[in-house]
């Protein structure tokens, strides 16, 4: 009896568990997960899966990313871009970071530059606040707490200042120096921004705030382009004492140009050394211009 009670209640047991098994068996095959897009909703089938594909990629354009995340890593606060055309929302939600030299606060005193900043905007997220940065004459600026920032900023315009003197300079005095580089400007702007950037299309770091191609650097190639020429021409000249500061003063001015244009993030360290390269490159050929053109001249006598 003992036996048959144990063979009973066994078999019960063994029953209840094939019926357990079967049943969820059963069931798997009729249970499914559900995916929510928006309104929409898709069972995890199969049979639906492409139709489910068609209304991701119809929905692909209403999507807009808010942030991207920075790709320079070397940077312990890293920065991350702030997308879309409406900034209100995130204006509102966000502190603007508080800086100690505000450099865009004051050129927007000036009413037309304000209103061509606004143009040329760009938001920054940093951790609990947001940096606004503006491209200026091909200059991201922005309101800092770093020194090194403003004094990178500031050698970022020094090009721009030093085309205006050049050209200036050359049409009060017509010097012949000085006619050189009137010839290097559009050499140089043509092969590195019209040619050289639409060949590699190479993009700027994310926290720079100017939209053009960054391969190879404009400010890079034409401060190194000057400075070679104008080293070369000092050294093949008398050595007194005016020659000597000239070089120190080029050197000065146009020297740190590069890094100032990797420290406020406008260019990578590759796109500044390639700028270096060409402008040396540059800076030789003009050099070696005037020397053939001066031995031409005095061929003749």
């Amino acid at each position: 009896m003992i036996q048959s009670g144990h063979f009973v209640s066994t078999s019960k047991c063994i029953g209840i568990i094939i019926y357990l098994v079967y049943t969820g068996l059963v069931q798997g095959f009729y249970i499914n997960t559900y995916y929510k897009v928006g309104s929409e909703i898709f069972p995890n089938d199969n049979s639906i899966e492409e139709k489910f594909k068609t209304y991701l990629r119809s929905k692909k354009r209403e999507l807009k990313p808010l942030f991207i995340n920075d790709s320079n890593e070397e940077k312990e606060n890293s920065l991350n871009n702030v997308m879309g055309d409406d900034d209100s929302e995130l204006l509102g939600k966000y502190p603007i970071c508080e800086a100690k030299y505000k450099l865009v606060d004051k050129l927007k005193v000036i009413n037309f530059l304000e209103k061509l900043m606004e143009k040329r905007k760009k938001i920054i997220f940093n951790k609990s606040c947001l940096t606004e940065t503006y491209e200026v004459l091909l200059v991201t600026l922005k309101n800092t707490n770093d020194l090194l920032s403003v004094l990178a900023t500031v050698y970022g315009f020094i090009p721009h200042f030093l085309i205006f003197i050049i050209l200036f300079g050359f049409f009060i005095t017509f010097n012949k120096i000085l006619l050189y580089f009137v010839l290097i400007i559009p050499t140089q702007m043509t092969l590195n921004d019209l040619i050289l950037k639409n060949i590699f299309k190479m993009r700027r770091p994310n926290n720079s705030a100017l939209k053009s191609y960054g391969m190879p650097s404009g400010h890079s190639s034409f401060s190194y382009s000057i400075l070679t020429f104008t080293v070369l021409h000092l050294i093949e000249s008398h050595k007194d004492k005016w020659n000597i500061i000239a070089s120190l003063l080029a050197l000065i001015t146009l020297f740190p140009i590069p890094w100032s244009r990797v420290y406020i993030e406008d260019h990578t360290v590759s796109q500044v050394i390639v700028g270096i390269i060409l402008g040396v490159i540059l800076g030789c050929l003009f050099f070696l211009f005037k020397r053939i053109l001066f031995k031409y001249k005095y061929s003749k006598f």
